[in-house]
């Protein structure tokens, strides 16, 4: 959790710098091609170290060690950090950070959020199995993969 109160004499604010660090990384994902990459080895290392252990996704790592892993991944462009870590907290953290802060743009896309929303209002469960395999099916190919990947992973869990 980040405060949003200065930090003290510096007067710099916190939530700016949390702001600046996020447009600093979205910027380095953005002009690397090497996002689908990291997802797949946050999951492969997730899966290495052990799906059965409760809560990966519910107790959060190390908030300066996750900071840590998504700076080196994309800021300086080892996208392979992430097999060297074995804190399985940090990285299922970092993953979490990387879909909710980081990427330019919803897996799910902007372009398709009422799309999304209106397959569901349907009752019959049926239908909304095929209103939402024809949305999905429109999302671009790189985020139908990672989400094939992540629903897989999820389930795994």
């Amino acid at each position: 959790v980040v405060s949003t109160q200065s930090t003290g004499s510096s007067g710099i604010n916190a939530e700016y710098g949390k702001q600046w660090y996020q447009r600093r990384v979205r910027e380095a994902v953005v002009s690397t091609q090497s996002t689908g990459e990291f997802v797949k080895n946050c999951i492969s290392k997730l899966s290495t170290l052990g799906l059965r252990e409760q809560g990966i996704y519910r107790v959060s790592g190390a908030q300066t060690k996750m900071m840590k892993l998504i700076s080196v991944s994309f800021e300086e462009k080892n996208i392979n950090a992430v097999l060297d870590i074995d804190d399985i907290k940090v990285i299922a953290s970092s993953l979490k950070y990387y879909f909710r802060e980081i990427l330019p743009e919803p897996l799910l896309t902007f372009k398709l959020h009422e799309d999304f929303l209106d397959a569901m209002k349907t009752e019959d469960r049926d239908q909304k199995i095929t209103n939402l395999k024809n949305v999905v099916s429109q999302l671009p190919k790189t985020n139908y993969d990672c989400l094939k990947l992540l629903i897989k992973h999820l389930n795994d869990v």
